[in-house]
């Protein structure tokens, strides 16, 4: 259930964040150690001061940790999902030239070619062979375990003449090979997209009927493959969807070009040959691929605010818990201004209290983020939309995410070192 998949999600964020504080002390007590040997007196310090406002500094550390994790989770999770996408459209389109009709949905088309004009293009000179899809809804009924449990349910079904991937198209389960799972489909089968496989309990062997104009019709699973088609959809062979179905229409073409052609040119002189006869829409392989990345960069660009206004919330949580710190140690600061601490020494010791804040949320944070990643991979997106992604981990976001990190919190420590070194011991100490 994708409600118990987000609570289990809320809870190992809010375990990392109650462990903060623990996992706070020990790390201060190994940057004491380090510290008194590479920055001195103000090397050990500046832990101890973390150590003995804990109360407060831990709430600031794990704040930062949980917007920095957050960071880490979805990059991961986008970026392992635009490599898996990537992956796939160099799997699946394998022709040099697409064609179809004007759509204004991106992954839908709704109008059809003709018969003649897709044989016309065929024989066009240059183009090696072709291939046709005729893309329908059609109604399938599930069968439940129990007769009140049965369903119906549109599915997107897409008759193709030939297998554009071959060798390369990827299936989760099948019945053979690709060869033997395409010569299945020739002879009845159907391949059913990973979503609708997930989403509806089907497998390899399972029959799933549909309705044609002949009737329904209980066509066998021959393979389950990988598509990040949100829709169910259902691959059929262009022939047998003619036998059942009494419809001659076309939705797209695909062409392959003879070795040598330059395949921009000859989209250039497609477009040319069609131009005042029809409206088509004539992209090459690189064009589609470049279309569909866009789309999907467009659908993801609002996460980049999300990150932003997570790192922006931490940032105001160290700023006010600096500030607080600021007001409790006026007459530590005090003291140590009259026994001579300079101010350029203050600014040290504030500036490394705070670059340890951020260094202990970066550390954290990385465990964490990658956990959530995980997460986010292998159980939300599965149970959201049926995907099932293939993680792809980039040391750069890592090491982005902790230098956001220790970034904010030295840029949340800017003013109120300032103000610490404004403080006068006279002023301080009055009160002694």
């Amino acid at each position: 259930n994708l409600v118990i998949a987000f609570a289990g999600l809320f809870a190992i964020i809010l375990a990392a964040a109650l462990l903060a504080p623990l996992l706070t002390l020990g790390l201060m007590a190994v940057a004491q150690r380090l510290g008194g040997g590479v920055g001195g007196l103000i090397g050990r310090m500046a832990p101890r001061a973390i150590v003995r406002a804990l109360s407060r500094t831990s709430v600031a550390i794990a704040a930062l940790m949980v917007a920095v994790s957050v960071i880490i989770g979805v990059g991961v999770m986008i970026g392992s999902f635009r490599t898996t996408v990537e992956l796939w459209l160099e799997d699946v389109l394998q022709a040099d030239i697409f064609i179809s009709p004007p759509s204004l949905s991106a992954n839908q088309v709704l109008t059809t070619l003709e018969p003649a004009l897709a044989a016309e293009l065929a024989r066009f000179p240059g183009v090696a062979r072709a291939a046709v899809t005729r893309a329908v809804d059609v109604a399938a009924f599930l069968e439940g375990e129990r007769p009140d449990d049965n369903r119906v349910v549109m599915v997107r079904l897409a008759a193709v003449s030939d297998d554009l991937a071959g060798a390369d198209r990827r299936y989760r389960a099948s019945v053979g090979d690709w060869r033997a799972t395409w010569t299945a489909l020739e002879e009845g089968g159907v391949i059913i997209n990973e979503p609708l496989a997930n989403r509806y309990d089907l497998s390899v062997g399972d029959e799933l009927v549909l309705q044609t104009d002949q009737g329904r019709r209980a066509f066998p699973i021959v393979g389950v493959a990988v598509d990040f088609d949100v829709n169910p959809l259902v691959f059929l062979h262009e022939p047998v969807y003619r036998q059942w179905w009494n419809d001659r229409a076309i939705s797209a073409i695909a062409l392959f070009v003879e070795p040598g052609v330059d395949v921009d040119a000859k989209v250039a002189e497609l477009r040319r040959a069609v131009a005042g006869r029809a409206e088509l829409l004539i992209r090459s392989n690189r064009g589609m691929r470049q279309n569909a990345l866009a789309v999907f960069d467009r659908t993801f660009a609002i996460t980049v605010a999300l990150q932003l206004l997570a790192t922006v919330v931490a940032f105001i949580g160290i700023l006010s818990t600096l500030m607080s710190l600021q007001l409790e140690r006026v007459r530590e600061i005090g003291v140590l201004r009259a026994t001579g601490m300079t101010r350029r020494q203050l600014w040290r010791l504030s500036l490394l209290e705070t670059g340890l804040i951020g260094a202990s949320a970066g550390l954290l944070a990385i465990p964490t983020g990658f956990v959530l990643a995980l997460i986010l991979i292998y159980i939300i997106n599965l149970r959201s939309f049926g995907w099932t992604l293939e993680m792809r981990l980039d040391p750069w976001e890592f090491i982005q995410a902790f230098g956001v990190a220790l970034g904010a919190a030295l840029l949340a420590g800017l003013y109120p070192a300032w103000r610490m070194g404004q403080i006068q011991p006279s002023e301080a100490l009055r009160g002694e």
